[in-house]
């Protein structure tokens, strides 16, 4: 396994090569990150979407100029709009003096749009006149005045079908065929079986070093038992599963030995579809022969698994969970308490 280390202060920001699926984008990465301006990314969330942008940054001659994440989703479409491209005073009520935009701050580095179906249509056009002009002007431009040039390779990212976007109309297809131009498409985890082991053998000794200074391995039994769950929410549940492995496993690696290992009996109360008490998940109990449950205990195991999933899909965090599923958050929280299960990674 070798491992593309991005050169930032938090030592786990790593874009790791560890399979022939990534082998194969990497060295896409080496050539677009030296000759392309516009990049999109396409793939799950947790693939590793952020990962490859910071990446690319490092990897071109751009790497010792800025690199700004554009935090889509903090912003209202009037502030993303002032953020993005600046403005001039007196161009609203509250502007009373000029402001530098995101791209100005950007000029020579790179520019990463984490999700560009959250990108409101007024953005998109501005966008789409940049990529084609390399020029904008800011909010409240005089038009006699000229536009405002800058250099910035544009990376844009999505967790969804671009082409299916257009269709539903979230993302003007002129948008889109623009940034079309240079593509890295990532596979979900789940169609990367080989890279499983490097992956949490990589987490396993990251977490050892962090947590207790040693080495932690993890056996080739475990690794097994990690490539027969789907890993819905791929590379980022997978280092989640490890880290919460370990951390609840405290008394199995605190001894003086010099390495311990991740075994699979440490792993099965951290897999949300595959917990100890969940004897009717899809793989241990209506497919493999097991006894077959009654209605209610189905339904009961059905939306555990559920409520797992999601607050897994939504890293945690009870808000995102809320948005995902479209119920309230007393109603989650009372769904929580009937399967007893807890909030947190």
């Amino acid at each position: 396994m070798s491992e593309r280390i991005d050169p930032g202060n938090n030592h786990d920001h790593r874009f790791i090569v560890s399979g022939r699926a990534t082998e194969a984008i990497y060295e896409t990465m080496k050539k677009y990150a030296l000759y392309a301006d516009t990049i999109l990314l396409i793939g799950e969330t947790g693939v590793g979407k952020d990962l490859i942008a910071r990446e690319l940054h490092r990897l071109g001659k751009r790497s010792d100029k800025p690199y700004i994440p554009v935090p889509l989703t903090a912003l209202s479409e009037t502030l993303l709009e002032s953020e993005l491209f600046g403005h001039e005073k007196g161009s609203f009520t509250g502007a009373d003096r000029d402001k530098t935009g995101i791209f100005e701050a950007a000029d020579g580095g790179v520019l990463y749009f984490p999700e560009i179906s959250e990108l409101p249509e007024q953005v998109q056009i501005k966008l789409l006149h940049f990529i084609q002009y390399r020029t904008f002007r800011r909010v409240g431009h005089h038009p006699k005045k000229p536009e405002i040039r800058v250099d910035v390779c544009l990376i844009f990212a999505t967790n969804e079908d671009p082409e299916e976007c257009v269709r539903r109309k979230k993302i003007r297809s002129d948008f889109y065929y623009r940034i079309n131009k240079h593509q890295i498409v990532i596979p979900a985890l789940k169609e990367r079986l080989d890279e499983i082991g490097h992956l949490a053998d990589y987490f396993s000794r990251q977490c050892g070093k962090r947590m207790f200074e040693k080495e932690i391995g993890i056996s080739k039994e475990a690794i097994k038992y990690l490539q027969k769950y789907h890993w819905l929410g791929n590379v980022r549940e997978l280092e989640g599963v490890i880290e919460r492995t370990i951390l609840n496993n405290m008394d199995s690696y605190s001894d003086d030995v010099n390495k311990a290992w991740v075994l699979p009996e440490h792993i099965i109360d951290y897999l949300p579809n595959n917990k100890s008490g969940n004897k009717y998940s899809a793989d241990n109990g209506f497919n493999n022969g097991g006894e077959f449950p009654d209605y209610e205990s189905a339904i009961s195991e059905s939306e555990k698994a559920y409520i797992h999933e999601l607050l897994n899909r939504a890293d945690g965090s009870l808000p995102e969970a809320v948005r995902i599923a479209g119920f309230s958050l007393k109603t989650l929280r009372r769904k929580m308490k009937k399967h007893g299960v807890m909030a947190g990674k």
